[in-house]
């Protein structure tokens, strides 16, 4: 299991069709997650930082999966967004370097991701399970607070990438101006 962000375009893309779907961040909170298959359909379930308020929801539920260092879980870690998780392709996605990051994230991070492949069969387990009430069974309550996991499935087939467009002659010189 490695963490990965998703494209700004590909999240707008998506919020078009669910309004449900998280905005990305970019630098300061990006759409940071691990990768899952559900159901044949590569998805990304975002992470969020732990926050008080999580105490109070049940470890059971199958919208959420909370996380905690491994061997101590009152050091709790956050929480992987079942609910939240977006269907992907590789080309939408890129792994997030965790050297990259400050010590104090990184840290965190890598305490995470010994979490998260210790427990990754019951994670993927739970995320299955959370998408089969909300797409076959429509179960009221994990729908209205899950995304649109078909339509999104039938937005991502649909999704083509902008194409890069190259810079005319007038940007160029533009551009050169300032370095002169």
């Amino acid at each position: 299991m490695k963490f990965y962000t998703v494209t700004d375009d590909y999240i707008q893309h998506l919020k078009k069709i669910d309004n449900h779907v998280p905005d990305n961040y970019s630098e300061t909170r990006a759409y940071v997650g691990i990768v899952l298959q559900v159901n044949g359909v590569k998805y990304l379930a975002p992470l969020t930082s732990y926050k008080e308020k999580q105490d109070k929801i049940k470890n059971s539920t199958p919208t959420i999966f909370k996380l905690h260092e491994e061997g101590n879980p009152d050091n709790k870690l956050g929480m992987i967004q079942l609910n939240n998780m977006i269907p992907v392709t590789d080309s939408v996605i890129s792994e997030l370097d965790v050297d990259a990051q400050d010590e104090p994230y990184k840290q965190m991070l890598q305490r995470q991701i010994k979490f998260i492949k210790k427990n990754s069969e019951k994670i993927t387990s739970r995320a299955e399970k959370l998408r089969k009430l909300v797409v076959e069974n429509q179960h009221v309550h994990f729908s209205k607070v899950s995304c649109k996991f078909k339509e999104l499935e039938d937005a991502l087939s649909s999704y083509s990438a902008p194409t890069p467009q190259a810079a005319s002659t007038d940007q160029l010189a533009a551009l050169a101006a300032k370095f002169k």
